[in-house]
């Protein structure tokens, strides 16, 4: 599979304690999900990351999904830096 059909497909964004680790988990249960290997990867939200490439993200983090439906991650930190997660 390319890197762009293994790309996310969306995100969970959220305040501190409002949830979106009980969302990971769960999505990370069901069988058409495929989420990153670690809940909070701060790709977009780190320059060093940043750096690396969208192709380095989606091999590091996405690589293990093959052809699960959607894919996702959840990085509560992008709900302030949404122009680098949506160009």
């Amino acid at each position: 599979m390319s890197i762009e059909q293994n790309k996310p497909n969306f995100f969970i964004l959220g305040a501190p304690k409002c949830g979106t680790t009980t969302i990971y988990e769960s999505l990370d249960q069901h069988p058409d999900a495929c989420m990153s290997k670690v809940k909070e990867p701060n790709f977009f939200a780190d320059d060093y990351l940043f750096s690396k490439g969208l192709d380095w993200y989606v091999s590091k983090y996405f690589g293990k999904c093959g052809c699960c439906r959607v894919r996702g991650e959840a990085t509560p930190r992008y709900l302030r830096m949404y122009e680098r997660v949506i160009p």
